[in-house]
């Protein structure tokens, strides 16, 4: 069975999450580069895992931290600048980067209607104010600005990982939930269950 890895990105970090069950620090080797992430986990005496990225921007390796829990490593990796990546590994794109309140330099960001075009993402600042969310709002904006400016293979990563798995998971690795279905992963503590079994009388 082939061990996944996910990312996500908040505005100050990425966090690149590695599902491997139970793994021994010991076995585990992690570098941090400015540009460079390395990643060597030794799962059985003849099976490993391993990352070699070429990241889309700078981090800063001494405040990026590495975390072992039961179900998964959970790698976080200190941007250095406070910019949107638009991809985990690095590209070629002119918009490597953008900035989070970036609605105009995207063309993504623009998409077409019986009207013409319409630029959603200001429509969105427009009818929230100036307020600024917090908790599961701000989290949900943030999924919502991820989706915005996905590829149309990411997009379709997102709606079937999150679908698929009760809102337990959502990923924008299409080669990988495009050819399986995405199991939910409960949080510590915690058990899964489908909602047939949660309001059978």
């Amino acid at each position: 069975m082939s061990i996944r890895h996910e990312w996500y990105q908040t505005t100050s970090h990425v966090v690149v999450t590695v599902f491997a069950k139970n793994v021994d620090p010991q076995n585990a080797n992690i570098q941090f580069g400015e540009r460079h992430l390395d990643v060597s986990i030794k799962l059985s005496e003849d099976r490993e895992f391993g990352l070699d990225l070429d990241l889309c921007d700078f981090i800063a390796p001494n405040e990026s931290t590495v975390n072992f829990l039961s179900t998964k490593v959970e790698i976080k990796l200190k941007k250095r600048a406070d910019l949107r990546w638009t991809s985990l590994e690095k590209t070629q794109s002119d918009f490597a980067t953008i900035r989070f309140d970036d609605a105009t330099n995207v063309e993504k960001n623009l998409y077409p209607s019986s009207k013409g075009k319409k630029n959603w993402d200001k429509l969105a600042t427009d009818l929230v104010g100036e307020e600024k969310p917090e908790g599961e709002e701000a989290l949900n904006q943030l999924f919502q600005q991820i989706y915005s400016n996905g590829t149309d293979e990411q997009k379709r990563a997102m709606m079937k990982s999150f679908t698929e798995s009760n809102g337990t998971v959502l990923s924008t690795n299409w080669d990988d939930v495009g050819k399986r279905n995405v199991e939910g992963t409960a949080p510590k503590g915690m058990e899964m269950h489908a909602w047939n079994d949660v309001y059978k009388s």
